[in-house]
Parts: C-alpha cells; structure tokens; sequence
C-alpha cells in the first residue's frame, strides 16, 4: 500500500536530536519511509540523508512523505502524531488537508 503525508516545517524547524528521533522512529516500520522536498527524495530510515534534509530546512518549508509497503496506512498515522506532537510544541499547525498527488 501507498501513503502520502504533506507538512510544513514548524517554528524553529527540526533540531538534530529531533531530526534523529524522526529516524529511529520510522525506522521500526516495514515499509520504505521516505521524505520529498524541491524534488529531493531521501530515505527517512538513513541518519545522514534524514539530517541533511530536516535540519537544513526553514520554517514553513513543504515537505511530502512518502510510504509504500504493508505497514503504510499504520505507519503513516504514526508518523502524523509524531510530526503533530512536534508542531504543536512548537506552536505550529499541521495541515494535511491538500491531496498528496497535487505535490508530485
């Protein structure tokens, strides 16, 4: 199965602590966990391209993640109380409500 998650980057972006939690976290699903921006594609399971992507972006920064494999629709609704979790301590919003597909 295929999902795809849209969020900006919150207030204060992503620290490298944060930035390697999102790693180990997604790295205990099945399925490739993997994260879009500008047409940059990097695997949400790797430390290093995972840092280079999150902690160089800015707030309000679009990003897209992508799931594909038989734990995505868990993973995917994990991932989203993840990423909320972060955005609301940092005072943001999550807005999931623009389809996907209108970002590839």
């Amino acid at each position: 199965m295929e999902k795809k998650l849209m969020f900006c980057i919150p207030k204060g972006g992503f620290t490298v602590r944060e930035s390697l939690e999102f790693v180990n976290f997604n790295s205990s699903f099945e399925c490739e966990v993997s994260v879009v921006k500008n047409n940059r594609t990097i695997n949400a399971k790797s430390i290093l391209g995972t840092l280079s992507l999150l902690s160089t972006s800015k707030s309000g920064e679009e990003l897209m993640i992508h799931l594909d494999g038989e734990d995505a629709e868990y993973a995917s609704q994990q991932i989203a109380r993840f990423i909320e979790k972060k955005i609301t301590n940092a005072n943001s919003k999550l807005d999931f409500s623009e389809p996907a597909e209108s970002w590839m």
